[in-house]
């Protein structure tokens, strides 16, 4: 499986350089979202800096030395990132700005007309600005993954599998023209004489977007299935849950859900499967309409994010 990182960006103005400041912003879609902040050093700060990021699943802020590896040549500028989840979007990261002595210094907005001992900034934030900034396939993007957001929020807050606390990202908008026949060429397809019992699928919306596939079996037989994407072997979390074992592909990026995945599971044949696999599933067999709603809305995020990213 592909585990480039790709990011949809929007820059802020150029700004002088009295403070520090933040000159821009990004999001990296993989399985789980990256919420990246660049960050601009002021003259007086001097080398050793770190940022204190907390992000909505930290119980303590990380410490992230502003060193050469995170500095980006483009922005000019250093990067810091924190993962979010889906239902998270309209969560604020907070990011507090040290020096090598530990006194904290202000950041400013890219406007310098205000600055923050702790800068805060969510996923959503960044969505807001690239609807009305961006060009015309970043702002379909944005749409929606938002409306995804909104949806994976209200369907894992009605199931009790997030908390009722978790901030608010929009109002949801229904998915029309999606439904199970949109999803019939990424049913699951078994080899002739497919001998695996309970085969399942399943795809985690709380956290990092992760394909689980669910048989029974001897749990020894576990080293005997193996994952291909394309030509490339697949790196498989192994587990067991709901009396059977399951296999689990980790963090697919949202512009790679409609992808295919081969399971084969020892001498006892192979199964074709995708993320859309469990859309087809949901949508032919669910009484459940937020999920329903949500896996729509996912299908419009992860086309939106292949138009954005035609190459990867």
């Amino acid at each position: 499986m592909p585990t480039e990182s790709v990011i949809a960006s929007a820059e802020f103005e150029e700004t002088e350089e009295a403070q520090s400041c933040v000159s821009g912003a990004s999001l990296s879609l993989n399985g789980e979202i990256g919420v990246n902040l660049y960050i601009k050093l002021g003259n007086l700060i001097g080398d050793g800096a770190y940022v204190m990021v907390k992000g909505p699943n930290d119980t303590e802020a990380k410490r992230v030395d502003l060193n050469s590896e995170l500095y980006d040549i483009n922005q000019n500028a250093y990067k810091v990132s924190c993962p979010v989840y889906a239902p998270q979007m309209g969560e604020k990261v907070e990011f507090t700005l040290f020096d090598e002595n530990g006194v904290q210094h202000d950041i400013w907005n890219s406007a310098k007309t205000s600055s923050y001992e702790v800068y805060r900034y969510a996923v959503n934030d960044y969505i807001e600005t690239a609807k009305i900034k961006g060009g015309y396939n970043l702002k379909q993007l944005a749409g929606k993954m938002q409306n995804y957001g909104a949806w994976a929020r209200d369907y894992l807050i009605a199931s009790k599998q997030t908390s009722s606390d978790t901030a608010a990202i929009c109002d949801t908008t229904e998915v029309t023209g999606v439904n199970a026949s949109t999803f019939e060429s990424k049913q699951i397809e078994k080899s002739s004489g497919f001998a695996v019992e309970g085969l399942s699928v399943s795809l985690s919306l709380d956290s990092k977007t992760a394909l689980r596939i669910y048989y029974k079996g001897d749990s020894k037989e576990d080293k005997d299935v193996t994952a291909k994407h394309g030509t490339e072997n697949v790196t498989l979390i192994r587990g067991t849950a709901r009396d059977k074992n399951y296999v689990e592909i980790d963090n697919i990026p949202a512009h790679h859900l409609r992808d295919n995945y081969e399971f084969t599971f020892g001498d006892k044949g192979n199964a074709t499967v995708s993320a859309y696999s469990y859309c087809y599933l949901v949508l032919a067999n669910s009484t459940n309409e937020k999920l329903k709603s949500t896996v729509k809305a996912m299908y419009e995020y992860s086309e939106a994010a292949k138009n954005y990213f035609p190459k990867n």
